[in-house]
């Protein structure tokens, strides 16, 4: 826990704060400064990261932190120095930040980090802000607080919690524009009884013609990981078409350590448990879909979505268990 100050000492709001491996810079965890300035990380694992902070305007701020096991770290108020250069000419430009925070909505802008070109979406949305995910309970938090709707392109999806989360996992994070956690929902949304809305909009080429993309990704998380992704839109002036195809396969490891100590007058419990999970998983994901302009204000779409159940190898419960 922190709070970034700008120079003349004042809470600094919508500052983007990065959690990166020191190794490659690879995302772990990202936040927004609140309107006092302060930012919250939470369910970091022990070790050494990287924390950046920048803001529009400011010089970004570096630091490396080294974070204990089981232990709250928390940091003296961080100012930012502002960008005080003259320059003989003045060019105006623009880069979209990783993270935006609007009145009621928080936007990641998944093209703006490199590192997400090999992540799904899955792994992206367990790295953003107020999103906890638990897959082996199958529930999506935002901000603490489950019934959370899942938006593709502006269309709700009825699917199950654990169907949503194979999707997600299967659908590559190259293909995906942005990803909106709207945390209060306009009225045109029914989110009655719903903690929010996750939106996720896929990219789309607005121009007439023919365009795609082919992608692919090779990496390493414990153990071998590798995908490939490709899209086609073919645009006229009334009727559009499109077509998505991804395939990820994933044999990485996945730890997760839980340590408990209850210490009543002069007796002591110690609880320690270590869950290892090193599945081997390969996800095929293919949707086709079109949309006809019938009127000014008025669009017919229609999107089949194909999802092929993951496979897994390796272990028959999903899990391999080591206390």
């Amino acid at each position: 826990m922190g709070s970034v100050n700008d120079p003349a000492d004042k809470p600094l709001q919508n500052a983007n704060i990065l959690l990166l491996s020191p190794l490659d810079s690879a995302l772990i965890a990202g936040a927004v400064s609140e309107e006092d300035g302060k930012f919250l990380f939470l369910n970091i694992s022990a070790g050494t990261y990287l924390l950046t902070i920048s803001a529009v305007g400011f010089f970004t701020f570096f630091e490396l932190l080294e974070v204990g096991l089981n232990s709250e770290l928390s940091l003296p108020p961080i100012p930012l120095h502002e960008k005080s250069d003259e320059l003989d000419e003045v060019v105006v430009s623009a880069q979209k930040p990783l993270f935006e925070k609007q009145m009621d909505r928080t936007i990641i802008n998944v093209q703006q980090s490199i590192t997400s070109a090999g992540s799904s979406v899955l792994q992206v949305l367990q790295k953003s802000p107020g999103v906890t995910i638990n897959q082996q309970n199958n529930t999506i938090m935002l901000n603490g607080k489950t019934g959370v709707s899942l938006m593709i392109n502006d269309r709700i999806s009825k699917l199950p919690v654990e169907a949503l989360l194979q999707m997600l996992d299967g659908l590559n994070a190259a293909n995906v524009e942005r990803i909106e956690l709207i945390h209060n929902p306009p009225a045109k949304y029914d989110a009655e009884g719903t903690a929010g809305i996750i939106h996720i909009v896929i990219q789309q080429s607005a121009d007439l013609g023919t365009s795609g993309n082919l992608g692919f990704f090779v990496g390493k998380r414990g153990k071998e990981t590798l995908g490939i992704n490709f899209n086609l839109h073919n645009r006229a002036p009334k009727i559009s078409y499109f077509v998505d195809y991804s395939l990820s396969y994933d044999h990485s490891v996945n730890t997760f350590e839980n340590d408990l100590k209850i210490i009543r007058h002069s007796f002591v419990s110690h609880f320690n448990s270590i869950n290892e999970r090193s599945p081997q998983t390969t996800v095929h994901n293919f949707r086709l879909g079109s949309e006809m302009e019938m009127g000014p204000k008025n669009i017919n779409r229609h999107v089949d979505n194909f999802l092929s159940t993951p496979l897994y190898n390796g272990c028959a419960d999903k899990s391999c268990r080591y206390h």
